[in-house]
Order: structure tokens, then C-alpha cells, then sequence
């Protein structure tokens, strides 16, 4: 079934059961539109060093957390393989994102 016959649907009388139907079927094979198998993003994040020391832990992670998600959207970070790092406020590569599959 193409987009174009589902956006039909929206129109007709039965657009309710058949997006129910068709999204019920998007959820169960996961290969309709370009979903392929699953994926995850693994972090890592690495406290035992100076920048994490209390009362600055919060703080500290906060802001690797921000970077981490910057980097995921300047980099396009989307696919199986794909992966970043960060460092902490003293320069240390301390954090790690990578897509793996699940």
C-alpha cells in the first residue's frame, strides 16, 4: 500500500479503521517506509574524574548531555555504525554515543 492510498483513506468514511489498520501494520513487520530492524544508541558517560566532584556533578552532566544531543543533530547521527564523543570541562574524552543494533 502506498502513502498516497492511505492519505485517500483520510477522506472516506472509514479513515479511522484503516489508519488504525495500516499503523497496527507499520508497528508489527517494521519494514514499511524504511524501517529496518531496530536500533539503539548506547551512551557512555565515564564520573570518576574532577569535572564530576559534587557540587558540580549535576551541572557537569547536564552540560555533556547537551553536547551529546547537539552533535546527534549537527552530525545527523541516525544510523547503525554511527557514533560521537565529547569531553568534559577539563578537555577529557569522557562520553560516548554509538547506534548499535538491538
Amino acid at each position: 500500500m502506498t502513502l498516497h492510498r492511505v492519505i485517500d483513506f483520510w477522506h472516506g468514511a472509514g479513515c479511522t479503521l484503516r489508519a488504525n489498520y495500516f499503523l497496527k501494520k507499520v508497528l508489527d513487520t517494521k519494514q514499511v517506509f524504511g524501517i529496518i530492524g531496530d536500533m539503539k544508541a548506547v551512551v557512555t558517560i565515564q564520573m570518576d574524574n574532577q569535572a564530576f566532584e559534587q557540587p558540580y556533578t549535576c551541572m557537569e552532566l547536564e552540560r555533556i548531555l547537551y553536547r551529546i544531543a547537539d552533535t546527534v543533530a549537527r552530525q545527523a547521527i541516525d544510523s547503525v555504525g554511527h557514533e560521537c564523543a565529547e569531553a568534559d570541562a577539563n578537555g577529557n574524552y569522557i562520553a560516548k554515543l554509538k547506534i548499535v543494533e538491538d
